[in-house]
C-alpha cells in the first residue's frame, strides 16, 4: 500500500471516531448518569418489596 493511501484510511477513520464520538457520547453518557441516579431508588424499592414479601410469609 503506497503511503498516501494509508493516510488518507487513517485520516478517515480518526473523523470516522470523532464524528463517532460527537454523535454517541453525550447520550449515552446522559443515559448512564440517569440510570446511575435511580439506583439508590431502585435498590430501597426492591429491599420494601423484599420486607413486604417476608411480612407476608412470616404472617402465613
Amino acid at each position: 500500500m503506497p503511503t498516501a493511501t494509508l493516510v488518507a484510511v487513517g485520516t478517515y477513520l480518526v473523523a470516522l471516531l470523532g464524528l463517532f464520538g460527537v454523535v454517541f457520547v453525550p447520550p449515552l453518557t446522559r443515559q448512564i448518569s440517569g440510570f446511575t441516579s435511580q439506583l439508590p431508588a431502585l435498590v430501597a424499592a426492591s429491599s420494601d418489596r423484599l420486607k413486604g414479601l417476608e411480612t407476608w410469609a412470616n404472617q402465613r
